[in-house]
């Protein structure tokens, strides 16, 4: 078949042609089922298609292809089978042969001429040629899909297009990634169309598939790619997925110049339609591609073809289909002869889904209401892809969702993988044809029409005409379904509307078939006259001819003959002289009524008895018949239906025949009257009348009689070619048997080897490994399981619980319920178990899978750990000695990696911030996340320095602010120093330790606020004293004899006065809390008693004391009475002037301080401003050095203070002053 190859596989006599530019060529890959998507493609093809196709199936070999005559019917462009060394030529389309492989013998480019081996190359055809190779042998595995389309893409590159189809296995997955890799343009049938979806599946799992298509769109889009291709143009299918107002305009337009409502079209494929074109005419954008609509019809015309998809579903408008149920469907069942089935057409069936609709319906009323009364669809459509698909009865998953639920439970459709199939019992009632209800003669005696939204896009003219039709197809009262859209129109006389909103309308009367009569209508221009037949006598007559002789001789007195035929018009017996109506043929004897009858009577009485099978009767009359010039004959025919002995149906015909004189010639003895012609005239007009009816009732005759042939003949054609594709089918699945076949030897190889490969693995591993089943059985045991397990060749299928094994009992427990665990949850586990010697055994258990994804068992596999335990367990120890350490300290610890590792931070520096185990990381960056943003750039900064330094310069000890849990900031001390140091001489590592010095930093604050205190509190202490000592003088000074007893009198006051603030001053810093002697003191009374040491002082002024009901509370009562004192000697003293004035002492409500004891004292402001005391009291630093109120008002602070209070100034005017002062009742220092 091949000629012989050099060593590196070439053929020597074949150079490699060069590539033709003008064409691609197209790989086809089919296998089982595909013989309809190849039809589907292949059907597509536009007759100007310069691009060539290379049909790939798997055929047996000893099969004689019809292929290139199925394929026929569906394209113009040349079928061939491929021969050796055939050239590849631009628009033809190439079939591979049996027994044979096809390859392409051509590189891209390669258009030198070569010599090999001193044989010169081919004359002629410089381009590619095909070469046949011999498939492998079986059982070896032969993929002819594979092989060619590497061919393809090693011999045109990208001008190749791979396209995979219907079939099982993976043949073809191979080679559409040798086509991908080389840019050629890969597409795969959609599954869900496809009758077996192993090849189309397997492809689509490789991810090299450009496009998922059905058939019927492949070459639509393989026309677009090389248009775009050829033309550089990307893909604009998402083009108006934000520009929606364009595509309306569009929609709109073509609507209205179509006439033609396409807004109720799917959106998704209205939209890919227009970008496809758009693409085509190399418009970049929706609005200007709009423009060109605009300005040329021709292309709105395209678009509106475009546009013309199949729309149609199942059950669509549902409360038509209930109201056909529940109205209609009783009375067609009823009506019309019920001996016959149902005759229904569905009109414009597309893909086949309301045909199928209406017979669910139909078989779902017959079953539920026991009606025997058969029935039959007759669906038709004009698109022959259409009815291909629908005579699949097949569909995606998904549109079940539109077929009601009570027909989907009752079985009507099988579901298979992604889709479903109209059941046997309900397709074997659907015939499909492809017909053009406007052209083609219709169909005859149908009870029901369904021609729902076809007629909207006819012209009226043409609805006209289709609604005659469907008049005369239609038997009367039978009933018509529109559209909701559609009306008869004018023609709407022929038919009642029955529901006129749902558009179901009643078949008023019969149209006239004017196709038969338009085709007879000729006049006659002669009559043959028909020579009589004599009648044979008997003789030896028995009784039954006694009868015979006189009905014969009645029959004959009265110009009547009658003849008995069978159901099948042939002769049983004839009555009276028959001679004038039936003559013996020349040819031979035949019984048949046709063959004896006068042919001018013929149609006339095979008419009658069709009538006479419906009807019981029917009657003929004046049927004329010109004998000669001077005889005609006026026949009156009667047919009934009768039982004749044997025979149950039988037809009596009965001829009533009269013989008349013909009038003379009008030119032969007229007289001056001029009867004799009119008579003669009258005479012929009858005759032409009669013989006009006998043509119009054999016209009629003959054309129902050609619309029954016509049907039975499509019919016929359709099984025919479906009996071709079952043929071709059923050697394609016969190949596919065995390349499947092959394909599992090829597996049944692998596994073996992959047998192999698990044996020798378990026995040479150094891990115990054992396999167990769903049961806990030993399946297959490593030869590293002697340590823990002692099992052997008759220990396969033991249970586990029942094996020798160097575990403790607790441990194979544990192995049994880790085991049974890992069935159930589908996860792996894994444990240290114990060995009976003390040693330790890691486990990991997991669960092992079929191909259905069930669990089959379970792999334990098992590692001595007993070292890696000690070391372990010592690690542990060491870990938790130095975390004792740890945490035994006050500092936190840090370890910190720069690069990429494991860093730490010590749980004592978390607890110390107030945070739990993992809320803060062991990352450099989480510490540095709670530092003071203020603090941070400070931090990084010494950080990098101490880094940089590499520990000789800089120390790294930095203080800072780190944020607490609760929100709040602890004064930190960080220091450390670096470890570790890369090649780049930065840290890998630094280690240190961070401390809290909160408390310290508290600390130095409450020592510098003691001292500035103290500081000032001496200042004002001295100043106070020089006052005291200044009026010692005054009094010394002014001292007379004349005053003696009251300048001693103030003398003693004031040195009463100096001793109380010496000691003052010594009780304000020596006195601690724990010096105090707390008691329950009664506040008012020591109030009263310090004004009462002020008595003297306050004599002779206009001042007043009040003092209101003060609470008691625990504290010192020295302390709290010079308290009382000194601040009442701060009122005395403050006062501006000597005007009456009051000092008042209360008790006031605190009550966002629950507990506290709050008393305030309201007396005159001193000559001071608020700006000048300051807050929280007069002694506080202000300007006021020389009062003597502020050392009072400084002790008064420090006893609130012994006391859990605070004291505070304000001047709610100028002229008061209010001392507030915040006491804890329950104080014990």
């Amino acid at each position: 078949m091949t000629d012989a190859k050099t060593e590196d596989g070439q053929n020597p006599a074949r150079n490699l042609g060069q590539v033709d530019d003008s064409f691609y060529l197209i790989g086809i890959g089919a296998s089982a089922g595909g013989l309809d998507a190849i039809k589907q493609v292949i059907s597509q093809v536009p007759e100007n298609f310069p691009h060539s196709f290379v049909i790939v199936q798997h055929i047996s070999p000893d099969y004689k292809s019809l292929m290139a005559e199925i394929l026929g019917r569906s394209t113009t462009l040349p079928l061939c089978e491929v021969t050796d060394n055939m050239p590849v030529e631009r628009g033809c389309i190439y079939l591979i042969p049996p027994r044979s492989n096809i390859v392409i013998q051509g590189t891209r480019g390669d258009s030198s001429p070569r010599l090999e081996d001193g044989v010169e190359e081919m004359q002629g055809n410089k381009g590619l040629r095909f070469s046949l190779v011999e498939p492998s042998p079986r059982p070896a595995l032969n993929l002819p899909i594979d092989i060619f389309f590497i061919s393809l893409a090693e011999a045109v590159g990208g001008r190749g297009i791979s396209i995979v189809l219907s079939g099982t296995g993976s043949d073809g997955s191979r080679g559409i990634r040798a086509v991908k890799s080389n840019d050629g343009f890969v597409l795969v049938q959609e599954p869900k169309t496809a009758g077996f979806d192993g090849m189309p599946r397997t492809a689509i799992a490789t991810g090299m598939v450009d496009m998922v298509l059905s058939p019927d769109d492949m070459i639509e889009e393989i026309t677009r790619y090389i248009e775009m291709r050829d033309k550089g143009i990307i893909d604009v299918g998402e083009m108006f997925s934000k520009d929606t107002a364009t595509y309306k305009k569009i929609v709109a337009l073509v609507s209205e110049q179509s006439e033609i409502d396409f807004t109720r079209y799917k959106e998704p494929t209205l939209k890919r339609r227009i970008a496809r074109r758009l693409a085509l005419k190399g418009h970049d954008s929706p609005e200007a591609y709009l423009a060109e609509l605009r300005d040329d019809t021709a292309e709105v015309n395209v678009l509106s073809r475009e546009f013309l998809v199949g729309v149609t579903n199942f059950f669509r408008d549902l409360p038509v289909w209930q109201a056909f149920q529940e109205k209609i469907l009783e009375d067609m069942f009823a009506s019309g002869n019920t001996d016959q089935p149902l005759r229904i057409w569905s009109v414009g069936c597309s893909t086949g889904e309301e045909a199928y609709s209406a017979a669910m319906m139909l078989e779902d009323y017959r079953a539920a209401n026991g009606i025997s009364r058969d029935f039959r669809v007759y669906a038709t459509d004009v698109n022959e892809a259409a009815i291909a698909v629908a005579k699949q009865g097949v569909y995606p998953e998904e549109t079940s969702e539109e077929i009601p639920d009570d027909l989907l439970q009752k079985g009507y459709v099988e579901f298979r993988s992604g889709v479903f199939r109209i059941v046997p019992a309900i397709r074997n009632r659907v015939v499909f044809a492809v017909h053009n209800v406007a052209e083609d003669p219709p169909y005859t005696q149908t009870d029901l029409i369904i021609c729902r939204n076809l007629l909207i896009y006819l012209s009226p003219d043409v609805q006209a005409k289709v609604i005659t039709h469907f008049s005369f197809s239609l038997r009367k009262d039978a009933i018509l379904m529109l559209g909701a859209a559609e009306s008869p129109g004018q023609h709407g006389a022929m038919f009642q509307p029955l529901i006129g909103k749902l558009r179901i309308f009643r078949n008023r009367r019969v149209a006239e078939n004017r196709r038969g009569k338009e085709q007879a209508n000729y006049a006659l221009t002669t009559s043959v006259p028909m020579p009589r037949v004599r009648r044979l006598s008997y003789r030896d007559q028995t009784p039954e001819d006694d009868l015979q002789r006189l009905l014969t001789g009645m029959l004959e007195s009265n110009g009547a003959v009658i003849c008995v035929v069978d159901e099948n018009a042939r002769m049983i017996k004839t009555f009276g002289d028959v001679s004038p109506v039936l003559h013996f043929p020349t040819g031979g004897f035949s019984a048949h009524l046709l063959d004896l009858i006068d042919e001018r009577l013929r149609s006339p009485v095979m008419l009658a008895i069709r009538r006479a099978e419906a009807e019981g009767v029917s009657e003929r009359r004046d049927l004329r018949m010109t004998l000669s010039d001077q005889q005609s004959q006026t026949v009156n025919l009667v047919a009934r239906k009768i039982t004749w002995q044997a025979h149950t149906v039988a037809y009596a015909v009965q001829f009533n025949i009269r013989t008349e004189e013909l009038p003379k010639h009008p030119l032969a003895g007229v007289d001056s009257s001029g009867m004799p012609r009119d008579a003669y005239v009258a005479h012929l007009e009858s005759e032409v009348r009669s013989l006009q009816d006998m043509l119009s009732a054999t016209a009629e005759d003959l054309g129902a009689s050609n619309e029954e042939l016509q049907t039975t003949n499509e019919e016929l054609t359709a099984a025919n070619e479906e009996l071709q594709a079952n043929n071709e089918e059923t050697q394609s699945i016969n190949e596919e048997l065995h390349t499947v076949n092959a394909e599992h030897a090829e597996r049944i190889s692998d596994l073996e080897a992959a047998t192999a490969d698990i044996e020798n693995l378990l026995a040479t591993a150094d891990v115990g490994i054992v396999v167990l089943s769903n049961s806990l059985r030993v399946r297959r045991y490593s030869a590293g399981l002697a340590p823990f397990m002692d099992l052997g060749p008759r220990d396969v299928d033991r249970p586990l619980d029942n094996v020798t094994t160097t575990l403790t009992p607790d441990s194979m427990t544990l192995l049994a319920d880790d085991a049974r665990i890992a069935l159930e949850t589908k996860e792996e586990s894994g444990r240290e178990l114990r060995r009976k010697d003390g040693g330790w055994v890691r486990v990991r258990t997991r669960p092992f899978y079929g191909p259905d994804e069930t669990p089959r068992g379970v792999v334990c596999s098992m590692q001595d750990v007993t070292s890696l335990k000690l070391l372990e367990l010592e690690v542990t120890d060491q870990r938790e000695r130095i975390e004792t350490m740890l945490e035994s300290e006050v500092e936190g610890v840090f370890d910190w990696q720069s690069a990429p590792g494991p860093s730490y931070l010590s749980p004592r520096f978390r607890a110390m911030l107030g945070y739990g185990e993992t809320e803060v990381p062991d990352r450099l960056d989480a510490w540095l996340d709670l530092v003071h943003p203020d603090d941070l750039a400070a931090a990084r900064a010494a950080l990098e320095t101490h880094l940089m330094s590499r520990n000789r310069e800089t120390p790294l000890n930095i203080d800072l602010r780190c944020r607490r849990r609760d929100g709040s900031y602890a004064d930190v001390q960080v220091r450390g120093r670096g470890m570790e140091w890369s090649d780049r001489a930065r840290p890998a590592r630094v280690v240190g330790v961070i401390a809290d010095i909160s408390q310290l930093r508290a600390r130095e604050e409450s020592v510098k606020r003691q001292d500035e205190a103290a500081r000032r509190f001496v200042r004002v202490a001295t100043l106070e004293w020089n006052a005291l000592l200044g009026a010692l003088r005054q009094v010394t000074d002014t001292l007379d004899e004349t005053k003696q007893d009251v300048a001693f009198q103030r003398l003693n006051r004031l040195s009463g006065l100096m001793q109380r603030r010496m000691q003052s001053t010594l009780d304000f810093w020596d006195v601690e809390p724990g010096d105090l002697t707390i008691e329950s003191q009664d506040l008012t009374a020591l109030a009263h008693a310090a004004a009462g040491a002020l008595r003297t002082e306050i004599m002779g002024t206009e001042l007043k004391f009040e003092i209101g009901d003060l609470p008691a509370i625990k504290g010192s009562r020295a302390l709290l009475t010079e308290m009382f004192e000194t601040l009442l000697r701060i009122a005395l003293e403050v006062r501006k002037t000597a005007k009456p004035s009051t000092i008042r002492l209360s008790q006031i409500e605190d009550t966002a301080n629950e507990g506290a004891v709050v008393i305030q004292m309201l007396c005159p402001a001193p000559d001071v401003t608020p700006e000048s005391v300051g807050a929280p009291g007069l002694a506080t630093g202000s300007a006021s050095d020389s009062s003597a109120s502020d050392y009072g008002l400084e002790f008064c602070k420090r006893v609130a203070a012994l006391h859990g209070g605070v004291l505070s100034v304000s001047y709610p005017d100028p002229a008061d002053m209010v001392v507030t002062i915040s006491l804890n009742a329950d104080h014990a220092p």
